[in-house]
């Protein structure tokens, strides 16, 4: 705490951690489709529900899936659910 005094005494910029972390990140990547369909999957809704709910077709949906996850840069529809939920994006 003293240090970070003596910097914003000399002039220099202080930042908390925990707000620097938050900026890091990032927006979401996700689509509202993209969104919409992991909500579904989420309440445990198969492709073929979904795309009957959406009015889409099954591979469209699967689609939706394949791109969130890789945005999200994980291996699963699970940890896709998982990661949205946990930074809010869902």
């Amino acid at each position: 705490m003293a240090e970070a005094i003596r910097n914003v005494m000399k002039g220099k910029r202080e930042y908390a951690p925990e707000l620097v972390f938050g900026s890091l990140q990032g927006d979401n990547p996700l689509t509202e489709r993209e969104k919409e369909v992991l909500r579904l999957v989420a309440e445990g809704k198969t492709a073929k529900e979904i795309s009957q709910e959406l009015y889409l077709s099954s591979g469209t949906v699967r689609n939706y899936i394949s791109e969130a996850i890789n945005k999200l840069n994980v291996k699963n529809r699970i940890e896709a659910i998982a990661v949205a939920k946990e930074k809010g994006w869902m």
